[in-house]
């Protein structure tokens, strides 16, 4: 038994003698293997000895040192190996290439000599630093500048390497970026929204800090907190895109596009888009609430007095209306009545009916309207328009007068009464074809002092014609030929109606100026060659006019300023005293010579 442990303890002695000697091993140190020294030189060892170990480095004679000196490679630790990618703490980022069991570490960065440091000072690439693993390699991210970048590589420090356009690399801590996310509430990419400036543009990228990238045109991508951003929506309240709508400053347009802030977006011919307020946009409707006369193509007069026609009805009340002239003209529905067959306490008047207005013209009723104002056209007039109480419509009979009878008015005008009216004005028609309206009309009768049917008669402008109706007021009805001239080309009979001179023996003063002022007008024009027919409304019997003549005569001497001119005067005198010596007057050419009668003088 003691012979075998003494036989053991001399191979033990032989074993480590070969060790020590032969270069295998001290510890993890073997022959062929690299360490480090304590001045970071790496080395591969050549041999072994007792208590050292020669080992060389590129660049140095064989170097000696103990083992305790070294340090041997190893495969690494704390995720720091051969191969890995690395931070140092200056933040050059570098790949390991050699691990010592001292904690030394070799590492490669371009642009650098292989450098050196402890393992505790770098830091190895992960997949995700913990708490933030939606940031990793090829993640997009924004940080506190901004800048929009692809994360390269994330590392256990919680340093990130991400890559800016226009950037060297870039190195942050992990807590500076933002990773990109799909949505932040209702904002999308590809969205369109409205900014906080009105700017209207497409979202391209979101972040989870709620920082948001969008594309507005003619802009760079611009930045936004997403609180600043609305998207756009497809209605709200009553507009939809498309819908015609009328703006604060009467611009009518169409919506282009709606957001949820209650913004739209909308178009006006003339006009780049337009943003504001739906609140301060009204939308079309078919009609206003509790006017249902007016809608569009609904026949309308406005305050001044203008007819058009409605083409839009807005709910704010205001409405657009064509009228003929004008560019499209817009007002508050309140100033504008529609067309109404009938207007209430005046159903006997609708458009087509014949009515006499308080000037006493004739036309025919075009349109009613709901403020009372009625449009009827009189021939030779524009439309004209009154208010329906002053017009009154035509009606079948009349309770003193009678169709084709004649009558004479107040004027003394003559003729046949054609047609009548409600408030009692009666249509009469002359022999000449001409109309005129009146209320006091007198009627026909067979003579009146001395004057009849063919009764000659003369006025004072020298028109001799025959009597052929006589009326109760003294107003007289006679025919004459009128003469061919270069205003009349044929020879014709004609018709004229005045009365009688000195009918009624309180107005003689009267009548005497009519006449010489007549007269005066007529001899006047005939200095001018002028004839415009008879507008006299006086005569006389033609036996009695010379003496007549006489009588005008001595009232022009006595008040010689009946005749203003001078000149006209003494023309006028001379006339009158012409036929002192009892001859005849001389009529137009063309008029029947004087009838000789018995019968009253007309003066």
């Amino acid at each position: 038994m003691k012979l075998n442990i003494t036989f053991l303890g001399f191979i033990a002695g032989l074993v480590f003698s070969t060790g020590a000697y032969a270069g295998n091993c001290i510890g993890e140190i073997c022959v062929g293997g690299l360490v480090i020294d304590s001045s970071d030189r790496i080395g591969t060892v050549e041999m072994i000895g007792s208590e050292t170990v020669t080992y060389s480095v590129p660049g140095y004679n064989p170097l000696v040192a103990s083992a305790s000196q070294l340090a041997p490679e190893q495969a690494g630790k704390g995720g720091v190996s051969r191969g890995v990618t690395v931070m140092d703490a200056s933040e050059r980022i570098g790949t390991v290439s050699r691990f010592f069991a001292n904690g030394k570490v070799q590492y490669n960065v371009p642009g650098y000599n292989p450098l050196i440091d402890l393992v505790g000072t770098l830091s190895p690439q992960v997949a995700e630093y913990p708490g933030h693993k939606d940031v990793s390699a090829k993640s997009v991210v924004i940080d506190s500048s901004e800048r929009v970048g692809t994360v390269e590589m994330v590392f256990g420090n919680g340093k990130v390497q991400y890559n800016v356009d226009g950037y060297n690399p870039l190195i942050t801590g992990i807590a500076s970026l933002s990773p990109e996310v799909k949505s932040i509430d209702s904002l999308k990419p590809r969205v369109t929204i409205i900014d906080a400036g009105n700017r209207i543009g497409t979202v391209r990228n979101l972040f989870a800090n709620r920082k948001v990238i969008y594309l507005v045109s003619g802009y760079n991508p611009l930045f936004a907190e997403a609180k600043t951003l609305n998207i756009r929506v497809e209605k709200i309240g009553a507009l939809t895109p498309g819908t015609t709508i009328i703006d604060s400053s009467d611009r009518v347009g169409s919506v282009a596009q709606l957001f949820a802030n209650g913004k739209a977006q909308y178009n006006v011919p003339g006009y780049n888009p337009l943003i504001d307020m739906v609140g301060s946009l009204a939308h079309l409707v078919a009609e206003y609430s509790g006017r249902n006369d007016i809608h569009a193509k609904a026949t309308i007069i406005d305050s001044s007095d203008r007819i058009g026609t409605v083409e839009l009805v807005f709910a704010n009340g205001k409405v657009q209306y064509n009228v003929p002239g004008y560019n499209p003209l817009l007002d508050m529905i309140g100033t504008l009545a529609a067309s109404v067959p009938s207007f209430q306490g005046y159903e006997d008047i609708s458009a087509g009916t014949t009515v006499v207005d308080s000037s006493n013209r004739i036309g025919k009723v075009q349109l009613i309207f709901a403020n009372a104002k009625t449009q009827y056209n009189v021939p030779g007039y524009n439309p004209l328009l009154a208010i329906i109480g002053s017009l009154s419509p035509e009606v079948e009979t009349n309770p003193n007068f009678n169709k084709d009878s004649y009558y004479a008015n107040s004027d003394f005008s003559v003729g046949k009464a054609n047609r009548f009216f409600k408030n009692g004005q009666v249509e009469l028609l002359n022999d000449s074809g001409s109309s005129f309206v009146s209320k006091l009309l007198f009627a026909e009768v067979n003579h009146i002092n001395g004057y009849m049917s063919g009764t000659p008669v003369v006025t004072p402008s020298e028109i001799a014609g025959t009597a052929t109706r006589v009326f109760a007021n003294g107003a007289v009805e006679y025919s004459y030929t009128l003469a061919k001239s270069k205003f009349n080309h044929t020879e014709r009979k004609a018709f004229g109606s005045g009365k009688v001179m000195g009918f009624d023996p309180k107005q003689t003063k009267e009548d005497e100026v009519s006449w010489i002022r007549s007269l005066a007008t007529h001899l006047a024009e005939s200095d001018g060659n002028f004839f415009f027919g008879s507008s006299d409304k006086i005569l006389a019997d033609q036996i009695g006019y010379p003496a007549l003549k006489l009588q005008l005569f001595a009232r022009l001497n006595g008040e010689p300023k009946l005749v203003q001119n001078s000149a006209l005067r003494a023309k006028v005198s001379a006339f009158l005293n012409a036929d002192a010596g009892g001859t005849s007057p001389v009529p137009n050419p063309g008029s029947p010579a004087p009838r000789q009668r018995s019968g009253r003088r007309g003066d």
